[in-house]
């Protein structure tokens, strides 16, 4: 249960997050580009040796650019929604 709440409530806040972006006037794609390096280390400084080894083949490289395309593309949908619609949408 206590995951469920934290899910939410993080959920929540990255969207009031988004809609300060807007507030402030920061460039929504340089927010999201930040947002993806810090969210990139954070996770390998924290959970580091928990991380399976990496080969370097060419359908893993292609996966991981797809899911890292992705992963902009959406957040930065999500800014303009939450900035042009509010945090209900």
């Amino acid at each position: 249960m206590i995951y469920l709440i934290l899910s939410i409530a993080s959920s929540t806040l990255l969207f009031v997050i988004f809609r300060w972006i807007g507030v402030a006037r920061i460039n929504n794609f340089q927010a999201v580009a930040i947002n993806y390096w810090v969210a990139g280390l954070l996770g390998l400084g924290l959970f580091f040796k928990d991380v399976p080894e990496f080969t370097a083949k060419p359908d893993n490289l292609i996966t991981s650019g797809a899911m890292g395309i992705l992963f902009i593309t959406i957040f930065y949908f999500m800014v303009r929604t939450t900035q042009e619609y509010g945090i209900s949408v």
